[in-house]
């Protein structure tokens, strides 16, 4: 029950990142469309910042490895699996929500050139429904499939 709350607050890292990175790279071009501002080094920093849909797709996998892992620790009574399922489901419902959300910020016109330039981004937050089940479900496995010596913690002793 304890790990599967990261597979709600995955997705709300996920979305206020890429918020975050659009606005970002926005006022960034707005700034170097500036001609007193322009230069060559703010041209640099526009280019360095489409770095970020390669680490936005890094972070997003590195967070669910790392939530998969971390459910491994906890040490759960197998009675909790239905509380697990039912954050599972509520997790996967408010999912197409954070992806509407970031799609009606994205067809903005005034930030849709810039949100159109990350292509990872907008790819994983158009499908988080997806991404949120597939971390719930991993956490799940993680938390309630490991084997305990003794029976303590989830799983069957033995097995």
């Amino acid at each position: 029950m304890k790990g599967t709350v990261d597979a709600l607050y995955i997705p709300v890292t996920l979305l206020t990142l890429a918020i975050l990175v659009v606005v970002g790279y926005y006022l960034l071009s707005e700034l170097n469309a500036n001609p007193l501002l322009n230069s060559a080094t703010s041209e640099a920093v526009v280019h360095s910042w489409e770095a970020w849909d390669t680490a936005f797709v890094a972070a997003t996998i590195f967070l669910c490895i790392a939530a998969i892992v971390l459910g491994y620790f906890i040490p759960t009574h197998p009675a909790f699996i239905v509380v697990e399922f039912i954050l599972l489901i509520l997790a996967v419902i408010i999912a197409p929500i954070y992806s509407n959300m970031y799609a009606q910020f994205a067809t903005n016109p005034e930030l849709n050139p810039s949100a159109a330039q990350f292509t990872g981004m907008n790819f994983i937050i158009g499908n988080m429904p997806i991404v949120a089940l597939v971390i719930s479900i991993g956490i799940a496995l993680a938390t309630y499939g490991k084997k305990f010596a003794g029976g303590a913690g989830g799983g069957v002793a033995g097995l």
